[in-house]
This record gives structure tokens, C-alpha cells and sequence, in this order.
């Protein structure tokens, strides 16, 4: 099976015997190491190894109780938060993907650099054409004023070429968009308005360069599979959500909006 080198981050074939995942597993057995490391894969994926502090909406995403994430993120010292309280990271992840993006910088400096010295050694290479009293040439006057005439008007063009690729790449990107959206509405009778807007808001989000999809990063996509566990998966959401309610647990909307 191919692997996307790009997403990848190292994770230690005995982590779970740290002493934090130890006290994590005691309480929260399986299901919490399982949500911690669903968290770093997350953060993997996120600017600069942060996430939003918003349990509710990373609750929504793994199908787990809001109060287990709260759990997993501040009981066991696994993640460290910003001064404003707003964004948490893990420092110990933030250690291993410094390492992979210094490799990483250094392996793309190395490229550069070959690419530029591949470059000069072009440029370098004379015409080994020469008279026999080794003068070279000149162009007629009127062949030099064509040649900056051209020059010119290259240069002058360069500008709106770049800009027709860049608006050609965002219209490329909203046609994508708008064909996702309607593959989506046979379904809509099926599985109802909202649930249909969830799918598509969480499935049609940009990757950093704003080039891809979520869902087109995936490696298999059969739309009505996913649809159908989705639906699965978020009434079971529901479920466990009305039953935390009716238990007398805090609302994760009020327990969000203490946090």
C-alpha cells in the first residue's frame, strides 16, 4: 500500500507505558488512548500543531462524549494551552515534527540548490560554433530592437498570465465545490437538510494550499457509503448526547460556553 509521506508523524512502539498514558489507560482504558493519539493525528493536520479549544466540535468529529475529550486534553498534562486559553498543543509532538520539518527544509534546500546549479552550468555552456578569426557577431541594429521589443512585451505580459492562472485555479476550485455539493442532493430526502449541510461542510474543507478538498484526499470515496455512516454515526451522536442530558450531565453547550 502506497504511503503519503507528507501526513505522516512518528509515534514510539511503547508509548502507551509513559507514565501519562499509563494514568490515561487506568481511567479511561482503551477509548482514551485511542482519542489522544486521534488528537495528535488532528494536530498533525493543523497550522502550526495547535488546535482550537472546542470539544464539542472535536467531540463531533471522533463520535465521542465532549467530556472525555476534556478529559484527555487537561487531566493528564498531555497538552499544554496558550496564554489566551483558546488553542492547545502537545510539546512533545511539536519536538518529533520539528525534527521531520528540519529534514524535510534541509531535503527541499538540497533540491533548490541542485535545481539552481543545473541552472548556472545551462548558462554556462558556450556555442563552440566559432569563425575563423573567433569574433563573434554582431545582430543587425533592427534585430536587436525586435528582440527588446519582444522582451518587453513578455515581461509586460507576465503579470496578467499569472493572474489568469490564479483566477482559473480558484474557478477550477468552486466548480469542484458546486459538483460535490450537487452529487449531494439526490440525497437530501434520504438523510434531511442538515445532516447533508453537515457532511458537505466537513467533507469540502481546503487543505493548507487551498488546492484540495478533504474528500479528495482520501484514498477510496464511494459517496453513498460514507453518507450512510455518517447518518449511522451521528444519530448515535444523539443518542449518547440526550442520554448525557437526561443523566443530569453538564450540556456541552453551557460546558462550552464556561470554557
Amino acid at each position: 500500500m502506497s504511503k503519503n509521506k507528507s501526513n505522516y508523524f512518528s509515534h514510539d512502539s511503547n508509548a502507551r507505558n509513559s507514565d501519562k498514558l499509563i494514568r490515561l489507560r487506568m481511567k479511561h482504558k482503551a477509548a482514551g488512548y485511542g482519542v489522544y493519539f486521534m488528537i495528535l493525528e488532528r494536530l498533525r493536520e493543523e497550522p502550526d500543531y495547535m488546535s482550537v479549544k472546542d470539544y464539542n466540535m472535536i467531540a463531533f468529529d471522533l463520535r465521542e462524549d465532549a467530556s472525555l475529550i476534556k478529559s484527555v486534553v487537561e487531566d493528564f498534562g498531555l497538552f499544554v494551552f496558550t496564554e489566551d486559553g483558546k488553542y492547545f498543543y502537545s510539546e512533545s509532538f511539536n519536538k518529533r515534527m520539528a525534527v521531520k520539518d528540519e529534514i524535510r527544509e534541509k531535503r527541499s534546500e538540497a533540491g533548490r540548490n541542485a535545481m539552481k546549479k543545473r541552472w548556472e552550468n545551462r548558462e554556462n555552456i558556450t556555442n563552440d560554433t566559432k569563425t575563423d578569426n573567433n569574433a563573434i557577431t554582431k545582430l543587425p541594429n533592427s534585430d536587436n530592437k525586435e528582440r527588446k521589443e519582444k522582451e518587453s512585451k513578455e515581461e509586460k505580459e507576465k503579470p496578467t498570465i499569472v493572474g489568469k492562472k490564479k483566477e482559473s485555479a480558484t474557478a477550477d476550485i468552486q466548480t469542484r465545490k458546486n459538483e460535490f455539493y450537487d452529487s449531494l442532493v439526490p440525497f437530501v430526502e434520504k438523510y434531511g437538510k442538515e445532516t447533508i449541510r453537515e457532511f458537505f461542510d466537513y467533507w469540502s474543507e481546503m487543505n493548507k494550499t487551498q488546492t484540495k478538498m478533504r474528500f479528495e484526499q482520501e484514498k477510496t470515496w464511494e459517496l453513498p457509503k460514507r453518507l450512510a455512516y455518517w447518518a449511522r454515526n451521528d444519530k448515535n451522536f444523539n443518542k449518547q448526547l440526550k442520554q448525557s442530558n437526561d443523566n443530569g450531565r453538564i450540556n456541552w453547550k453551557s460546558q462550552l460556553a464556561k470554557n
